[in-house]
């Protein structure tokens, strides 16, 4: 069951914007004046070896963010967590749209050699493998927060398919390579921000 909640209320968020166009190519379609009509993003659920279910809470941030917070994504030796996000998307009529990057902020304590990985994919539901948008980040020598961006490969976008109703996922990956020295390693927020979309039309 699907809530509409307010800024107050963290299990769903509902984000609402004036859509822009951003800058960035797009291989089929075209980029034409903005979209005048606005798009929606809600967050549906997570879940994952990193995520349990209802436990990732959603919030509409100050700059008009969807912020997603995980208490329990974190690795305390050797191994990766992955949670996986599904996200309704409504594109203004006569649009598709793409995620063009995540912003991701934890916590870390990487001792040695150890290192720690980050790593992001997105794609609408029924995608080919080859229409997943991937990237990663590796960290090491870390001590305490951080904060990155983790933009997609700007040939790679993954629209989603005009005319058809699909959902937009997006995954987390954790991982850290450690040897016998303790490390630690967590996500703890992962902000995605609908005003940073890249709209394309479709087909007429």
């Amino acid at each position: 069951m699907r809530h509409r909640l307010t800024r107050a209320v963290t299990a769903v968020a509902v984000i609402t914007l004036p859509a822009t166009v951003g800058a960035y190519p797009a291989s089929a379609g075209t980029m034409a004046q903005e979209p005048s009509n606005v798009a929606a993003l809600v967050h549906l659920g997570s879940a994952g070896t990193g995520c349990k279910k209802d436990s990732v809470q959603a919030t509409e941030l100050p700059d008009g963010s969807l912020g997603l917070t995980y208490p329990d994504l974190a690795l305390k030796a050797a191994g990766h967590r992955t949670c996986g996000s599904i996200f309704e998307l409504d594109p203004p009529e006569g649009w598709t749209a793409a995620v063009p990057g995540v912003r991701l902020a934890g916590t870390g304590h990487l001792v040695g050699s150890a290192k720690a990985t980050l790593t992001t994919s997105t794609y609408f539901g029924g995608a080919s493998p080859d229409e997943v948008a991937e990237t990663g980040t590796t960290m090491s020598s870390l001590r305490g927060t951080y904060r990155v961006r983790n933009d997609f490969p700007v040939e790679r976008l993954a629209f989603q398919p005009c005319g058809r109703k699909t959902f937009l996922n997006i995954d987390v990956v954790i991982g850290l390579e450690t040897d016998k020295v303790p490390s630690t390693f967590a996500l703890r927020q992962l902000v995605v921000s609908p005003a940073d979309f890249v709209y394309r039309q479709c087909p007429r």
